[in-house]
């Protein structure tokens, strides 16, 4: 789930030999990692689950995109809906708050881009 540009991609399946398949809804990103030859689509969890109901998968992966999502609760429930019994989900986010925070505004932390900041307790 938001595969960006692709080099996760392309580390993954150099190291596995199974279908990979990767959402994200930023065009720019589809149209990369299509030119590397990914099976990629331009959509939401929920819209290509709706098209391929019976997909499951056994590892679902989402690494720096929960923080802009503005419902991240939906949007783990939707990866769970496309998992395989005994599946798994890797999210990973910037933590917050990072040492370098203090030392300056970074706008790129704050809304529209990061609409959520992630630390223990918002984990939990």
């Amino acid at each position: 789930m938001g595969c960006g540009g692709g080099n996760f991609l392309e580390i993954a399946n150099k190291i596995s030999n199974t279908r990979i398949v990767s959402l994200d809804t930023t065009p720019e990103s589809i149209q990369q990692c299509q030119a590397r030859g990914f099976e990629v689509y331009c959509e939401t969890i929920e819209s290509f689950y709706n098209k391929f109901p019976n997909q499951s998968f056994d590892y679902v992966l989402s690494f720096h995109c929960l923080e802009h999502i503005s419902q991240p609760k939906q949007f783990i429930a939707s990866m769970l809906s496309v998992i395989k019994p005994m599946g798994s989900i890797f999210i990973s986010t910037p933590y917050s708050p990072m040492s370098v925070e203090s030392d300056w505004f970074d706008i790129l932390n704050y809304p529209p881009h990061h609409l959520l900041r992630w630390s223990k307790k918002s984990y939990e």
